[in-house]
């Protein structure tokens, strides 16, 4: 026969502490923004919280912990919310208190895995304004209900502040932010004006770029002259001097809805490629580049994007290249050719990339110098017959490309100043396209306004 047991009542809420002490209470707030009626509010939360908890006799105050505009989807860049878990983690908090389920976290995955990450460890959330505790029973389902609303009201925030910046777009109003933006500020009136010293050098890389350096040469040429970026900072990358290039406000123009918000939880932007409208609005500010430089920059950038894609190039170094890099290629199987260094025995010389046991390309080498005496004939052939290009080089100048007529400027200014003795860098990476090297040592040099002269060595070893 089974004997009875006694039974023992359960506690109907899990004490967070066992040691017969005070709780000891952390708070939590946050505000969502950084307008100032907000922030008054968020001055209002902290002192509320340490009232409240010096009013009770079994609280003791444990930390106010706050985090203010930012957003509470993720918690990544929620400074304060992370020091509280970390607190918790510690055994330093007995019980948490916050306004209610939103302010603690809108996204129902965060809020669910901290709240039962701090229910095992003894620790309960109190949501005021729902009236939850997380140790009682029925808590756990009660915030899951409520964090999902909380996310839902999330996304509709998110969804309605979309939509009005896009009707603003369609309005053609932008929304725009100049704290990244080289060259511009904006005065009393909200409108974008020329920041001058900054523009300066806007025009610099733009005319650099129009020279022939590439735009790993042109971040390292900053660098080295120690000119300061938009943050103030020397610290220039060949995808800052990209977007600068391709930056349509410097011609005066803004082209609304680039990016777009993929993850409201995550805040993750994607490009627009086309899932989203995109509205251009043209002429709304001070331009600093004159429209035909910034369209000859932008037939330039797809120029040479093509070029390095036909010949495999990838973009080169930061560091200041020989000027021929990237312009040399083999004759025979059509590969670029690369620089050797130069060492007691030999000078520099240029090689077949496939000039391998493997790749059985057997072009000979070519010295450097060989190259430079190649341009310089070719150039000096250009400016001999100058006369015989004039009409050509006019046509371009009319015609519908910036880029070519840009390049026929260069090359009619360029060709006046007569031949020229030895090889100039400068010159070089203006005017050159691409030089082929065959068998023989003969160099068919074109240049980027398409004008084209092959080279014998006889050409320039009889001068």
């Amino acid at each position: 026969m089974h004997k009875e047991p006694m039974i023992i009542p359960a506690n109907t809420v899990k004490q967070p502490h066992k040691r017969g002490k005070k709780f000891r209470v952390a708070a939590y707030c946050r505000v969502s923004t950084d307008h100032e009626e907000q922030l008054g509010s968020f001055e209002n939360q902290v002192k509320y919280y340490e009232d409240l908890i010096r009013a009770k006799n079994d609280y003791v105050l444990a930390g106010i912990f706050a985090d203010e505009g930012v957003s509470a989807t993720g918690i990544k860049h929620r400074s304060g919310f992370l020091n509280m878990i970390h607190e918790c983690e510690k055994g330093n908090v007995d019980l948490i208190i916050t306004k209610s389920v939103s302010r603690f976290a809108r996204n129902t995955t965060d809020c669910l895995n901290y709240a039962r990450k701090l229910k095992n460890n003894g620790i309960g959330i109190i949501f005021e304004k729902e009236g939850i505790n997380t140790l009682e029973p029925g808590g756990e389902l009660m915030l899951t209900m409520l964090s999902c609303l909380a996310q839902e009201e999330s996304r509709n925030i998110s969804e309605n502040t979309a939509w009005g910046i896009r009707s603003k777009f369609k309005q053609g109003i932008p929304h725009l932010n100049v704290t990244r933006l080289l060259g511009y500020e904006k005065d009393a009136e909200g409108c974008l004006v020329i920041n001058e010293a900054q523009a300066s050098i806007v025009r610099r890389i733009y005319q650099l770029f129009l020279e022939g350096w590439r735009v790993t040469e042109i971040a390292g040429i900053l660098n080295h002259d120690k000119i300061p970026g938009i943050s103030g900072n020397v610290c220039w990358h060949p995808s800052t001097v990209t977007r600068i290039l391709s930056n349509e406000k410097y011609v005066g123009d803004i082209l609304m809805q680039k990016t777009y918000t993929a993850d409201f939880l995550t805040h993750r932007t994607e490009k627009n490629s086309g899932q989203l409208p995109r509205y251009y609005l043209r002429d709304d500010h001070p331009p600093i580049i004159e429209r035909p430089t910034w369209n000859a920059v932008q037939v330039e950038l797809a120029r040479r994007s093509d070029f390095r894609k036909e010949h495999d190039i990838a973009e080169l170094g930061s560091n200041i290249t020989p000027e021929f890099t990237g312009h040399i290629f083999c004759g025979k199987c059509g590969c670029r050719m690369v620089r050797y260094h130069a060492d007691q025995k030999y000078p520099h010389r240029w090689q077949c990339k496939n000039r391998s046991a493997k790749r059985h390309c057997r072009l000979p080498f070519i010295s450097e110098q060989d190259l430079k005496n190649s341009f310089v004939a070719a150039w000096n052939e250009i400016v001999r017959t100058s006369a015989n290009h004039l009409a050509y080089w006019d046509s371009l100048m009319g015609g519908d490309s910036s880029l070519l007529k840009l390049r026929a400027e260069q090359m009619k200014m360029l060709t006046s100043a007569g031949c020229i003795q030895t090889e100039v860098a400068e010159l070089t990476r203006m005017v050159l396209e691409k030089m082929i090297v065959f068998e023989d040592h003969s160099v068919e040099v074109t240049f980027l306004d398409k004008t084209g002269v092959v080279v014998h060595p006889s050409d320039y070893l009889d001068t």
